[in-house]
């Protein structure tokens, strides 16, 4: 059955959304992720859900007003962060107990995916594995225009980075029928994963060494890819826009060339948790969260850059009147940046970066305290307890989601 299913995969030209049931999903999402470099898998979780628990999460973060927390979920739902790309920023968006729960299924269920995909030596070879902190994104059509960003990779840049890592990206979709979109140029990550393993044979079907070559060398000199008139029309002949429907999160590697398209948004909001999963040979962490977890402060992400506010242009903004000069949906006990240019920004812990301090440090009402699970989910280990895991229905915490 599964060479028959081999067989008639082969004729696919971009990833596909396997149908609820299917015996051999694992293996068509394994099948997707080796020749393209990106999937789309079926998360087992009701769009219903995801949406409706992703305004709870929203409606209790305590660094906002309750009156601006009241309209969530609504046409009449206001930003929480600056900028149209809708990435939250606050310390309590990363940390609340669904959350920690939504990256908890998006280890096992990638775990699952990585068991099929990844090459039997490489697992085999002592493989650990971390799932990193990202972002929830809302958006929203008044929320402003996404600025778009030309062809890139998401490349973690941080000191502890291995040359024999492998990251994956990707998001779920927390919506009840909005299809979000992910658009990138097939197989043209970098990631070194399948070279002289089983699955080399069917990575290199779509893969063009000569023309990565090309890249690589051009991306060291900024955005003068974009100027090669033969090599964008080699590189569109792979552009897809992958579905990503309710219920379903994209996986690709983080190095896949991609892209941000300005599209309009619709009325209601449009909300996704970023997902970020690190695959190393040795036990160490990519990134060390002791201490935003103990603080429950805002973590980096997995490019290793921090969180921010604000874009680096908004100060510029906060020298003229309107809108942005009057935002300010933080509670009180958030104290301000006073000066005749800051409007209502709240103290930060570093200006520069635009990121902000931590909910204990805001001395605001934490989440209830990380259990051992959590704190697992979010390390480095072994590969082989990773895969065990079990996935779990959500159980609502009620009252107890806050710190008592």
């Amino acid at each position: 059955m599964l060479m028959e299913a081999q067989t008639s995969w082969e004729t696919r030209t971009q990833p596909v959304v396997v149908a609820p049931g299917d015996p051999l999903a694992v293996e068509s999402n394994a099948f997707d992720l080796i020749r393209f470099g990106v999937c789309v898998v079926n998360t087992g979780m009701s769009p219903q859900m995801l949406s409706e628990q992703m305004k709870i999460v929203r409606k209790s973060f305590p660094e906002y007003k309750e009156e601006f927390k009241a309209k969530i979920g609504t046409i009449g739902e206001e930003r929480m962060v600056l900028g149209g790309f809708g990435a939250l920023a606050n310390p309590s968006s990363f940390h609340h107990p669904f959350v920690r729960y939504l990256r908890r299924q998006a280890k096992t269920i990638v775990a699952t995916l990585a068991a099929a995909s990844f090459p039997t030596q490489k697992i085999r070879s002592g493989l650990y594995m971390q799932e990193l902190f990202d972002r929830i994104g809302v958006r929203k059509k008044d929320f402003g225009t996404i600025s778009a960003e030309a062809w890139h990779r998401d490349v973690y840049n941080g000191a502890n980075r291995r040359d024999d890592d492998i990251i994956l990206g990707g998001w779920i979709n927390c919506d009840v029928e909005y299809i979000q979109k992910f658009n990138c140029i097939l197989a043209t990550n970098r990631t070194n994963v399948f070279k002289n393993t089983e699955h080399e044979t069917l990575h290199r079907e779509l893969y063009d060494q000569e023309l990565m070559d090309t890249i690589d060398l051009v991306d060291e000199g900024g955005f003068a890819l974009l100027q090669n008139a033969t090599m964008i029309a080699k590189l569109m002949q792979k552009r897809r826009s992958i579905e990503v429907p309710p219920g379903h999160m994209v996986v690709f590697f983080q190095d896949i060339l991609h892209e941000v398209v300005s599209t309009k948004q619709p009325d209601l909001p449009t909300v996704r948790l970023y997902t970020g999963h690190c695959f190393r040979t040795v036990d160490e962490p990519l990134i060390d969260y002791t201490d935003a977890i103990a603080k429950q402060g805002v973590p980096p992400l997995p490019s290793g850059q921090m969180p921010p506010l604000f874009s680096t242009n908004h100060y510029q903004w906060f020298k003229k009147p309107g809108y942005y000069r009057d935002w300010d949906p933080f509670v009180p006990e958030i104290p301000r940046i006073v000066d005749k240019y800051s409007g209502h920004i709240p103290v930060l812990k570093d200006v520069g970066e635009r990121v902000m301090y931590s909910l204990e440090e805001y001395g605001l009402q934490k989440y209830v305290d990380y259990t051992a699970d959590d704190v697992a989910v979010v390390s480095m280990e072994p590969f082989g307890v990773a895969i065990n895991r079990e996935f779990q229905p959500w159980v609502p915490h009620g009252d107890v989601e806050m710190a008592g």
